[in-house]
């Protein structure tokens, strides 16, 4: 019989780098994000409430309904910026095996 090589691609950290996450690590992200952004809300209220208590000292409905413009940041990345695993292992198997 003749001696095969088995090819496994560990394209993990690959994917990972670009954005994809397991299922698990995908909850667990969307469940932080979802947590932040309510706390986010309720700060931003209670800030908006105190503001409104406040109209002696000038504050007005336009000081809330109108942000101050913010800076935005860009940054270009070639993705992705790691490498696959790659393992070649010797098997006795009649097939060849690829693993991605």
């Amino acid at each position: 019989m003749n001696n095969v090589v088995r090819v496994l691609i560990d394209t993990t950290r690959c994917r990972a780098d670009i954005g994809y996450l397991t299922p698990v690590e995908f909850s667990r992200a969307q469940a932080k994000k979802g947590m932040d952004a309510a706390l986010e809300g309720i700060a931003r209220r209670v800030e908006e409430g105190n503001l409104l208590a406040a109209f002696e000292k000038g504050n007005t409905i336009e000081n809330i309904v109108v942000p101050p413009l913010q800076d935005v940041e860009l940054t270009v990345r070639m993705l992705p910026s790691v490498r696959p695993e790659i393992k070649f292992i010797k098997s006795s198997s009649v097939f060849l095996d690829v693993y991605l």
